[in-house]
C-alpha cells in the first residue's frame, strides 16, 4: 500500500527552543525558532514583556565601558540572618546595596566601595570578573590579579572593610639548603622548634598507638 501523506498540527511546545537537532531526531512539542516567548510547562506560550526600571528606583553613574560586570547575593551579613546585601562588580570596584526584602535595591545603594588592586606586576583586574564566597558573616572574594580578601561590614555605619588573606602553604620537601637527611633528628640546632616538633611526633605516635596499636621508632 503506498504511503500516505498527512499533516500533523503541534500546539503544545512544553519542551521550547531545541536548537540542537537535526531534522532526523528533532524532538516532538519542541520549535525550532521563537523570540521574546516563555514557554510553560502546561504547554501555554506566553509573550515576554520588556524590561523596565523598578518602582521608585534610583540611578547611580558607573563607567561600565570595557569593564567586568558581575553580582553576589551576600547573605547572612556580619552574622544576622535578616541582613542582606547585593554586592556589584564593576571594573575594579565593589559596590555594595543593602536589600530591604521588597526585590527593588537600587534604593540600598551604600555609599562605601571596595577596590581591587592587583598584585604587583599583575595587569589590571577591570576586565577580569571576581569569585564571590560567604562564611561566618564574611564576604571572602578572589580574583587572578589580586591577593584573596574577605570584607567585614558594619550594619550600622553602613561601611565594608577589606582585609587581605595571607594563604600559607606547607612545604613538605623542605629548604635547598638543609644540610640534613630527611631521617636525621637534630637535637640542639632548632632550639624550640624542635621541641614543638618533637611534641607533635609524641603525640603523634600517641595517636597512632591508641587508634591502631601501631608502634613507631621515629
Amino acid at each position: 500500500m503506498p504511503q500516505q501523506t498527512t499533516v500533523a498540527v503541534e500546539n503544545s511546545f512544553i519542551k521550547g527552543l531545541v536548537t540542537e537537532a537535526t531534522g532526523m531526531n528533532f524532538p516532538e512539542q519542541a520549535v525550532t525558532e521563537t523570540f521574546d516567548c516563555i514557554y510553560d510547562i502546561d504547554g501555554s506560550v506566553f509573550r515576554r514583556t520588556g524590561f523596565d526600571f523598578e518602582p521608585n528606583y534610583t540611578t547611580k553613574t558607573i563607567d561600565r565601558s570595557n569593564r567586568a560586570i558581575r553580582e553576589y547575593l551576600w547573605q547572612n551579613v556580619s552574622g544576622n540572618g535578616n541582613i542582606t546585601v547585593v554586592v556589584l562588580q564593576v571594573g575594579n570596584t565593589l559596590y555594595f546595596y543593602e536589600a530591604d526584602g521588597t526585590g527593588i535595591f537600587s534604593t540600598g545603594a551604600q555609599t562605601t566601595t571596595v577596590t581591587l588592586t592587583p598584585v604587583s606586576g599583575a595587569p589590571t583586574p577591570e576586565a577580569v570578573e571576581a569569585q564571590f564566597a560567604d562564611g561566618n558573616g564574611y564576604l571572602i572574594v578572589v580574583h587572578p590579579y589580586c591577593e584573596p580578601m574577605r570584607i567585614a561590614y558594619d550594619v550600622a555605619a553602613h561601611t565594608a572593610t577589606p582585609t587581605n588573606i595571607t594563604l600559607q602553604i606547607r612545604d613538605f620537601e623542605g629548604a635547598i639548603n638543609d644540610p640534613y637527611a630527611v631521617d636525621f633528628r637534630p637535637t640542639s640546632t632548632l632550639g624550640a622548634l624542635d621541641k614543638y616538633l618533637q611534641l607533635l611526633i609524641a603525640l603523634f605516635k600517641a595517636i597512632l598507638l591508641r587508634l591502631v596499636g601501631i608502634t613507631f621508632l621515629i
